[in-house]
């Protein structure tokens, strides 16, 4: 986990946006509230975590939604 953008929703619950990078690449994960109440530990910068999520192109940007997330 390179960097972590946490923010509060409109409805005023927290979620964040990850930038995420193995050896080649670099991508960025966002986290809707309620994954980010069961999976919340698991992200720290400068961390290795494990996601599980769907990936989605919106604005030419390729983005993954975080379902579970592993701290390794």
């Amino acid at each position: 986990v390179q960097k972590i953008n946490r923010i509060v929703t409109k409805s005023g619950k927290p979620m964040l946006f990850a930038r995420i990078e193995d050896f080649d690449n670099n991508l960025e994960v966002v986290v809707f509230p309620d994954t980010l109440i069961k999976y919340g530990v698991a992200w720290k910068e400068n961390g290795a975590v494990l996601i599980v999520g769907k990936m989605s192109l919106r604005n030419g940007e390729t983005k993954l939604i975080c379902d579970s997330a592993v701290e390794l």
